[in-house]
This record gives structure tokens, sequence and C-alpha cells, in this order.
């Protein structure tokens, strides 16, 4: 399902990407869902951009949970130079998947699921408040009784709430994307499954004798703020993406025509908006600033200091 891209093009691509960039976040009250949960419909538009429409997958429970507490050391997401700030509050499901002993081969099909379906190729990154004890998945093409989906390899940033860090990694691929554990010898682990976020990251290392089993020291159970990343295409229309044992909070995306790869990522402590005095660095280009309405309120630059 998926393209393959030349160098050329996919050279081409990257330099006009960032332009190109498009968000959306999620209106909750207008969703009607606050802090007690209420029912939502399968397919029900959850906020859309020119290209990507975000769902719920499935008929689910749904509440209004904050992505980030007030004394948290991570609120703001950058990607390519676009900052979005105000990442405070998403939604969650109320019920975890099911079929999720071996969810690599078996995909979920109820309950807390995220869908994207995309008119457009290019990279997609999900704003999501991750757990390091949880498993993550992402697949590709809409699941029916007849044609399954496939699993996806994905790329995650995570700034880490309970030692103030921030952790990248990805998801073993193959050459097209695909998730391919065959090159480690560590998996599959004794639970069943694809990685714990721990594990992913670095946070629980391959040394701790419970590394890759569902057993946890108190500084591997805590929450960070990030983006869970992967290509999408056209052709392949359809995209879900969930946690297994729990229930992923997100609220919204951002996504780039015709890039194929992740692109520079930071979390930081807060907006431009409200400076970053302490800044000393040699000026840079400037940061624009997209609100979690996804209005853009200017350009800054590191100093928090406004740019016309």
């Amino acid at each position: 399902m998926k393209k393959i891209f030349t160098l050329v093009a996919m050279a081409t691509m990257a330099f006009t990407a960032n332009a190109q960039m498009q968000s959306a976040f999620m209106d909750v009250e207008t969703l009607g869902i606050g802090s007690s949960a209420v029912s939502v419909a399968a397919g029900t538009t959850l906020c859309s951009s020119a290209n990507v429409t975000m769902k719920a997958a499935y008929a689910c429970d749904y509440k209004a949970v904050a992505m980030n507490g007030e004394n948290d050391a991570f609120k703001t997401i950058t990607i390519d130079g676009t900052e979005f700030s105000s990442l405070a509050t998403g939604i969650q499901g109320q019920s975890n998947p099911t079929n999720t002993k071996n969810a690599t081969t078996q995909q979920p099909t109820d309950n807390a699921i995220f869908r994207f379906d995309v008119t457009a190729d290019g990279y997609l990154y999900v704003f999501s408040k991750l757990s390091a004890n949880k498993q993550y998945y992402a697949f590709e093409g809409e699941y029916s009784a007849t044609t399954s989906s496939d699993q996806l390899a994905y790329d995650l940033v995570m700034g880490y709430q309970t030692d103030g860090n921030q952790y990248a990694a990805s998801l073993p691929g193959d050459a097209d994307g695909y998730a391919d554990y065959s090159q480690d010898p560590s998996y599959p682990f004794t639970t069943i499954g694809t990685y714990f976020l721990a594990d992913m990251t670095g946070i629980r290392p391959t040394s701790d004798d419970n590394y890759g089993t569902n057993t946890w020291a108190d500084s591997q159970k805590g929450n960070g703020l990030g983006v869970v990343g992967f290509p999408v295409y056209a052709d392949a229309g359809t995209y879900y993406f969930f946690a297994v044992g729990s229930k992923v909070t997100c609220d919204g995306f951002a996504f780039v025509p015709g890039a194929t790869a992740i692109g520079s990522v930071t979390v930081s402590a807060a907006s431009a908006v409200a400076g970053i005095a302490e800044a000393k660095a040699e000026a840079k280009a400037p940061v624009k600033v997209i609100t979690a309405n996804g209005i853009q309120i200017g350009n800054y630059n590191i100093a928090g200091q406004q740019v016309k």
C-alpha cells in the first residue's frame, strides 16, 4: 500500500514540507466531552485539516483529560520550527481495546482507538500523553472482517514528566516502514506484544532484570508529553493509533504533506509567548506559535520576543 519515493522526490518534498504543515485540535466543548464520560459513536469526527480527519474508530465512552499538569516539566511541542503551545486538554477513551495479547499480529477492533483518514501522502504527528509502562501501536489500512491492517513502525519523541528528560525512539521497521522485530534478539518479550515505551526509550535499560516484562519500578511508570509519528499515504487511506492495557490521551495532530520521515521535534517547558528569558543563545530563525485551537498568534524567537 505504501508508495516508494525516489531520492530526488524526497529531497524536493523535504524542502517544501514545513511551509505546508497542517494541524488540527479537538474542541472538547463543541464535541460535548467533559470531565464525565460520554458516549461517542464509531466514526465520529474529532478534528480535521485539509488532508487528514481524526475520528473515534469505534464506539466508546470518552472524557476530557489533561495532557499535562500545572507542575509538569513539559507543556509545548515544536516541530520543524512550528511551536504548538497550550497542549492542555485531550480526550481519553474509558475502555481498553481488546484482543491485545498478540496485537502485533491481531489488531484490536473495538473501544479506545483513534482513526485517521488521509487524502495525501505525508508524515503524521499525533499529539499524545504517553505512559512509559504501556505499549503503543500504529496500523495502516482500513480493517475489515476480510482485510486486515498492517502494523507500522513509528517514531516517538517524548518529554518525560517524571525525570525532566526528553527521549526519542523508533519502533524497528523494514524497508517499507512496517514493524519488523526479526533483528532484535531480545524480542519476543515475556509479555507478548510490541515494546513497552520504557524499553523503547531506554528509561528501563536492557540490563534491568525486568526488561520486556510487565514489572515496573516507580520511575518507569510515569507520563510524558510527546508525539508519535509515521508516514501516511493516500493509497492506504486509513490509519489507527492506540495503546494496549490502557487508553491513550490525544488532543490532535500535525501533518506535513510530502514528508516521509520525522522532522526536528523538541518538547519544552513553556511557550515562547511565556518567554524563555534565560536563553542566551545566538539569534535563531523565528518560531511560529500555534495555540491548541490551531490559531497562529505570531512569530517569536528563542528569547520569547515577537518577530514581525
